[in-house]
């Protein structure tokens, strides 16, 4: 869908059709079905796979109305993880990452767009990971920066932190705190499909090295 195509979403009888129906077209567009592509260069703060999503996302920049719902269907069909992060050792430039993009570990965020002093909110993530001092690091000197991935992409993103190192070989992540937020309960889900659920969330945070505390919250 182009530009051009989605503004005439706008102009046309598409929001008196049943929500039931609209939600339709919002799957349509919008549940991830992931490419899997082999990066033609080693990539120094992620793996050698790049994930692509297939996403048609010129629906959300309809109009208000269809845009919140649209984008709750995408948060919700979907399995998100927010990384949002207030420590400067995390920070990367060309240097750090080689070859790769300097966005290498802030993509996708386009999709939630915010002001930089405001938290990226995404519909039914299943898990946000805070890196920082500690104690949500008051007295901020520097707004987080954010990225969202799904959750599987969870674990590349998790070992290319794992490597990521200071020019003196000093883990990025030695000193740092993770506050760990996991989402809501799914609806009709038992005790034990949620902590199995909520164990493969969390099993890839198992590759972070040097942590000074990490902690798990229930959202």
């Amino acid at each position: 869908m182009t530009a051009s195509q989605a503004s005439k979403f706008g102009r046309t009888p598409f929001l008196k059709v049943p929500i039931e129906i609209r939600n339709l077209v919002y799957k349509e567009l919008l549940s991830i079905n992931i490419r899997k592509t082999q990066k033609p260069f080693p990539a120094t703060c992620r793996s050698a796979v790049r994930y692509d999503w297939n996403l048609d996302t010129a629906i959300l920049f309809v109009n208000r109305q269809i845009h919140d719902e649209a984008r709750h269907i995408l948060g919700s069909d979907n399995n998100f993880v927010v990384i949002e992060c207030a420590a400067k050792e995390l920070e990367q430039s060309r240097k750090d990452v080689g070859k790769e993009y300097p966005e290498v570990m802030q993509y996708n965020v386009r999709l939630w767009p915010q002001r930089r002093q405001e938290v990226v909110n995404v519909p039914n993530e299943r898990m946000r990971i805070h890196f920082g001092k500690g104690e949500r690091d008051k007295g901020l000197i520097v707004y987080p920066w954010f990225c969202v991935v799904t959750e599987e992409e969870l674990r590349d993103v998790m070992i290319g932190l794992s490597f990521f190192q200071t020019k003196g070989e000093v883990y990025r992540t030695s000193g740092l705190s993770v506050v760990i937020t996991l989402g809501r309960h799914i609806e009709n889900e038992n005790e034990s499909s949620r902590k199995a659920r909520e164990s493969k969330l969390l099993e890839p945070l198992l590759n972070l090295r040097c942590l000074k505390s990490i902690r798990v919250e229930n959202g």
